[in-house]
């Protein structure tokens, strides 16, 4: 934008214009949008940049799978780690025996020999009886009474399972509470956050956890999804996605447990069967 002006000089009658221009305040707003579009061309350089390195990690890791057999490795660590080696799923029920109490009265050397034997068949049997417990597998029909004997066999299975969980929702409060990614959605958004918004990320964040966590927490996220009284509209709304978009797991771990109820190949029992469900 420019301006125009007359100078008259005394040596001269004759005025002189003058152009002055206003280019300078002109530049300074083009700097400032410009720096507040390199912003949002940062965070989408940032954004793609996180999905090639997601694509880079994703194929590393299908081809370390591939090369290194690492699921028949942790397979085979589960079944350590879960006794599945020593369980017997046909096994008859077994009663229940009270750890022997020891019991010396006025005896004889021969009397004292036979209640010794008597209490090492007494300890024998007690061990026995705990092997076979260790060789039961997890009930299929829930008895209370069944799984505390089956997990009491295993206590380091539940103390991994606890540090599991609490490992999950306290990875998930510190996403929620990260001041780092309000930044990113500030970002990346036209607007500010109101108090919408950052209910909805708290749901899906939560939603995530239960997903991550397994079937009992994706029926406790359900069951909370019901409830926009108790925990909000917005938490709610990201909830109900654990109603009908749970990821299914992949078809070859569908196909062997198939062949496991079966007993044999899935194609000796039905003539095809569609890749996609």
């Amino acid at each position: 934008m420019a301006m125009a002006a007359t100078i008259s000089f005394t040596s001269s009658p004759t005025p002189i214009p003058v152009r002055f221009s206003t280019r300078a305040s002109t530049t300074t707003s083009q700097k400032r949008g410009h720096v507040v579009g390199s912003m949002g061309h940062l965070a989408e350089v940032v954004r793609k940049d996180v999905e090639f390195l997601k694509k880079g990690i994703g194929r590393g890791v299908e081809w370390a799978n591939e090369a290194l057999h690492i699921p028949r490795v942790f397979k085979t660590l589960d079944d350590v780690l879960w006794l599945r080696s020593l369980e017997e799923p046909h096994a008859p029920p077994l009663e229940p025996r009270p750890w022997p109490q020891p019991c010396y009265p006025e005896l004889s050397g021969v009397d004292l020999l036979m209640a010794d034997l008597k209490a090492l068949e007494a300890y024998a049997g007690y061990f026995y009886y705990l092997s076979k417990i260790w060789s039961k597998p997890l009930p299929e029909a829930y008895d209370p009474q069944d799984v505390a004997d089956y997990f009491s066999c295993r206590p380091h299975v539940v103390a991994l399972r606890l540090l599991e969980v609490f490992s999950s929702f306290a990875s998930a409060a510190i996403r929620i509470r990260s001041p780092g990614i309000r930044k990113f959605l500030r970002l990346s958004s036209d607007k500010d956050i109101d108090g919408s918004v950052s209910q909805y990320n708290f749901g899906m964040v939560l939603k995530e956890t239960m997903l991550s966590l397994g079937p009992t927490f994706i029926k406790v996220g359900q069951s909370l999804a019901t409830r926009p009284d108790i925990i909000g509209t917005e938490i709610s709304k990201a909830l109900s996605e654990l109603h009908d978009q749970i990821p299914p797991f992949p078809r070859t771990v569908a196909m062997k447990i198939i062949e496991e109820e079966l007993g044999s190949p899935v194609e000796s029992f039905f003539h095809y069967i569609s890749n996609e469900p």
